[in-house]
């Protein structure tokens, strides 16, 4: 079956334009160098599954006309991936059922401390949570059959997520080279690429590279962007399948 994934926002923690900077990726009036902070759409036949919920998803949500969702997948709780998980409250408001977050056992844990006042109200319940089993390393999501790997980021335990032949690789930086079992025989990968350099909590683009060129998917699109990322300056210095992602982008996939 086809699934499309939308990028809803590709920037790092900060967001493109980065508030006070006066680079030339900042003001560019370029609506590929606009990068909102991170959230994604997965539509699997009629589900529609948001990955990760940024600051930025009220405006997001408009935009887009998402006007309902069916499941929410969590990568891990850095802020940049959940502040907007208050807005999600609107959801279970109009279907008038509880809003399933499939997340790892941690970020259950860490959910419910940062947004206590909205699993601990006595009244009707907004969220259901459902953990990742860690003994395994699949389940099911809808019609779909999804993969997923925990790896590390500065002392933070991230999920990575796979459906079909797309997988979502986000804010890695300590990793055990097994999971590229995991990433084996991809048309699409996305993974985050700060910069050209790495940081102290994110691979750099040379390093993605490098990755690729041992995994061999069809295509590689890059995410949580960094403000010195130009668009078009930098897809021309890049291997023909390796591209930055942009907020709107749609990718088909199979599943």
């Amino acid at each position: 079956m086809k699934g499309t994934f939308t990028f809803l926002g590709t920037s790092a923690s900060v967001g493109v334009p980065l508030i006070g900077c006066k680079c030339h990726v900042c003001k560019s009036s370029s609506p590929f160098n606009k990068r909102l902070r991170p959230a994604a759409l997965i539509e699997l036949n009629e589900k529609k599954v948001l990955l990760d919920v940024g600051p930025d998803y009220y405006q997001i949500a408009l935009k887009h006309e998402i006007n309902h969702l069916d499941a929410v997948l969590l990568t891990h709780t850095h802020y940049d991936h959940i502040a907007g998980l208050d807005d999600l409250r609107v959801y279970p408001f109009f279907s008038k059922k509880p809003l399933e977050i499939i997340c790892s056992k941690q970020t259950e844990k860490e959910l419910k401390q940062f947004f206590s006042y909205l699993f601990e109200n006595p009244g009707f319940q907004k969220f259901q949570i459902t953990p990742l089993d860690e003994n395994k390393n699949r389940c099911r999501l809808f019609d779909a059959e999804l993969t997923y790997v925990f790896y590390s980021q500065i002392g933070m335990n991230v999920t990575g997520y796979r459906i079909g032949d797309l997988a979502f690789i986000t804010d890695i930086k300590e990793y055990d080279k097994k999971i590229f079992s995991f990433l084996r025989g991809l048309s699409t990968l996305i993974i985050s690429a700060i910069n050209w350099s790495p940081s102290r909590a994110h691979l750099g683009i040379e390093e993605v590279i490098e990755i690729a060129k041992e995994l061999k998917p069809k295509a590689v699109l890059l995410t949580h962007i960094g403000h010195e990322l130009e668009y078009e300056e930098t897809n021309k210095k890049l291997p023909p399948y390796i591209k930055l992602a942009y907020d709107g982008m749609e990718v088909d996939f199979n599943y």
